[in-house]
């Protein structure tokens, strides 16, 4: 394909005493185009302009010239005004798909790619861009549609297995992510982004062997491969103890420093541990390196609310839901928030939204005891309390719940009992990372 066709457009548009002089220019344009000659190319698509501002070649050159010179936004502008002139010529659609696609305004490059695949239905590179835009939408259905029609065209590129397999991994299909991963790892042996990926739908199918043999083959070929460290940390926190769990996030922060998710995983090791100062402070650099992470903001505000700054933690809180409205661990806290001002049926309203979004979230039923028992509902409270010690046995705060709702139902002997259980665990949890 020529990278700028603007004499064959200007034999179509240009009025005949204009027509020798716009296909000089069009063929000017040209051999500065291909010379990589932006800034000498845009004087040139200028003179095409004013011969005729309604000739679309004229801002198709333009549009060129910022793509040499990587600025998309004007490229993006330049393709506007002619598509404005000529609606028909789908190359259009498809360079300002592709500059959107790179904007990361991936629902307006779907509509370009859109309209140029009724045209171009065997372009599959624009094909292979549209999966990846709906996968970017949430548009998990269409994007493995997109996906399977490449890999059935072009069954021996890598790329478009890895992208299939992502996609099987956001749809919680591990399965058939390590099938795909498995399959662009025999295309591209050197692929070591599937090889990690693959590593973490092998730890969610439980294969840990399998997840740890590949993750070490990444990192003896990339000993500070960042993905590969991080997943190995997150696989030491499924299947080893807290605190080497702790050693592995603290790995990854020393190779990347400014990385946010290792600070959060050890906000979420310390929370276990009820050391909330040590929440808060990882918690705050993770908000600082990535301001739109929320669960940084959630860990946060909890972590204030357990050392009793309930106005700075209503911030975070709120913060967090700003990014996600139904991140149900937030919502829970907020509903925490508004038992700790009594505000009982703000609280158990938030409480409702959370059990339909997050049905075996322990605290949710911990939050909702408390509400029964600070209301006197005490066979409620007990109810709630005991399924939330079902869901998770060991949880210390809902122990000492517990323990007060057998009090006020005169169960001194299973309230002890409880309390005891409480210290135990409470003391277990100060010697884990020590």
């Amino acid at each position: 394909m020529a990278v700028f066709a603007g004499g064959s457009f200007a034999q179509e548009t240009q009025q005949p005493s204009d027509q020798d002089d716009v296909q000089q220019l069009s063929l000017k344009a040209d051999d500065l185009l291909k010379s990589g000659k932006y800034d000498e190319t845009f004087p040139v698509c200028e003179q095409m302009v004013k011969l005729d501002p309604k000739f679309f070649g004229g801002y198709f050159c333009r549009s060129l010239a910022y793509h040499g010179k990587k600025d998309l936004q004007r490229e993006v502008e330049e393709l506007t005004k002619a598509l404005g002139l000529r609606p028909d010529i789908y190359i259009f659609n498809r360079n300002r798909g592709l500059a959107l696609f790179k904007l990361n305004e991936f629902a307006r490059s779907e509509g370009d790619f859109t309209i140029y695949l009724e045209k171009e239905p065997d372009d599959m590179e624009i094909f292979y861009y549209q999966g990846v835009n709906r996968l970017n939408l949430n548009k998990y259905d269409l994007a493995l549609k997109d996906f399977s029609e490449v890999i059935k065209r072009e069954p021996k590129v890598s790329a478009t297995f890895y992208m299939r397999a992502r996609t099987y991994s956001l749809m919680n299909d591990p399965a058939r992510a390590v099938s795909d991963f498995t399959k662009a790892i025999e295309l591209d042996p050197t692929d070591l982004e599937s090889i990690t990926r693959r590593a973490d739908a092998y730890r969610e199918l439980k294969k840990y062997d399998l997840a740890y043999a590949d993750l070490d083959r990444v990192l003896a070929a990339d000993p500070k491969n960042i993905n590969a460290l991080e997943y190995r940390a997150v696989l030491t926190r499924d299947t080893g103890t807290l605190a080497e769990a702790k050693a592995a996030f603290e790995r990854v922060i020393s190779v990347a420093p400014d990385f946010e998710a290792p600070y959060v995983e050890l906000s979420f090791i310390y929370f276990k541990v009820e050391n909330f100062k040590k929440v808060l402070e990882m918690a705050e650099v993770a908000k600082k390196l990535d301001p739109s992470s929320q669960m940084a903001f959630n860990n946060a505000g909890y972590a204030r609310i357990m050392l009793g700054d309930v106005a700075n933690a209503e911030k975070d809180i709120d913060k967090a839901l700003e990014l996600d409205p139904n991140l149900a661990l937030a919502l829970n806290n907020r509903a925490l928030i508004k038992i700790k001002r009594k505000q009982y049926d703000l609280a158990l309203k938030d409480i409702a939204r959370v059990l339909e979004l997050a049905p075996e979230l322990s605290y949710a039923y911990m939050n909702r005891a408390s509400v029964f028992l600070e209301t006197g509902h005490l066979d409620k409270a007990l109810a709630d309390i005991n399924e939330a010690l079902k869901l998770e046995p060991d949880l210390r705060p809902a122990l000492e719940i517990r323990a007060r709702i057998y009090s006020g139902l005169r169960k001194k002997t299973l309230a002890a009992a409880d309390r005891r259980r409480s210290a135990q665990l409470l003391a277990e949890k100060k010697k884990t990372l020590h």
